[in-house]
């Protein structure tokens, strides 16, 4: 077994001496990895050195992962035709029927991976300008609250000012009013005053009069009673002695 694998090795690195044999050694179907294999080993001879090898023998075709690589390579284009191993065999197959539907779902996932992130940033950027103008509103009512408040605080300081000022004046007018009614009535008070302390020594003068005539009077009458009172003192004197006397 160990000479038959060196042997074949031998017929291997003497068959990869070429391009041709070496693409020969793959077969009538030659996989993607057989490709790269080519072009590893053949790094400076163009791949379509393989599709031109699959075009020119009817029997050889090309896997589905072998033109997948090709045309990642871009040596055969999207939707090009392999006349050699042909499109049309592998259609048949069922295999260029599949990598349609399978470029036609990664191109629809790319749409639709493309409109979700369109989406997604067209989101973003309304919640951004959402969030400006926002922003922007709530300044605007802060400004205008800040104002008023503002205009109301300096509408407050000129009522209270202007009510200091009305009271000022007002208290300054009563004032002057008083003064000039002190003033005013000031001689009426003099003479007022002057008149009633001349009521009040003449009523005194009269008062004394009378309090003097009442007293005279009193006297006067206080000394007729007197005689009276003796006179009939006498009189009972007089009678209890009599009576004394004859009794």
């Amino acid at each position: 077994m160990a000479k038959k694998n060196q042997s074949a090795k031998k017929g291997d690195n003497k068959a990869q001496k070429k391009p041709s044999q070496l693409l020969k050694s793959f077969g009538s179907r030659i996989s993607g990895k057989e490709v790269k294999k080519y072009e590893a080993k053949f790094p400076d001879k163009p791949l379509k050195n393989v599709v031109k090898y699959a075009k020119q023998n009817k029997d050889i075709k090309l896997g589905n992962n072998a033109k997948k690589y090709l045309k990642g390579k871009n040596v055969i284009k999207p939707g090009g035709v392999n006349k050699g191993g042909g499109d049309e065999a592998d259609d048949l197959e069922g295999g260029g029927f599949f990598e349609r539907i399978q470029a036609a779902g990664e191109s629809l996932a790319n749409i639709t991976g493309g409109y979700e992130v369109r989406v997604a940033e067209i989101g973003a950027g309304a919640t951004t300008e959402a969030a400006r103008l926002r922003g922007e509103a709530d300044k605007y009512v802060a400004d205008a609250y800040a104002g008023a408040e503002k205009y109301g605080a300096d509408r407050a300081l000129e009522g209270t000012k202007y009510g200091a000022d009305k009271e000022s004046e007002w208290r300054q007018a009563v004032a002057n009013i008083e003064v000039k009614g002190r003033l005013d009535l000031q001689p009426i008070i003099n003479a007022g005053l002057e008149k009633v302390a001349g009521i009040e020594a003449q009523a005194q003068r009269d008062v004394a009069e009378t309090t003097g005539k009442y007293n005279v009077e009193g006297i006067r009458v206080r000394g007729e009673a007197d005689k009276q009172i003796g006179g009939m003192q006498l009189a009972g004197n007089m009678y209890n002695l009599i009576n004394a006397a004859f009794g």
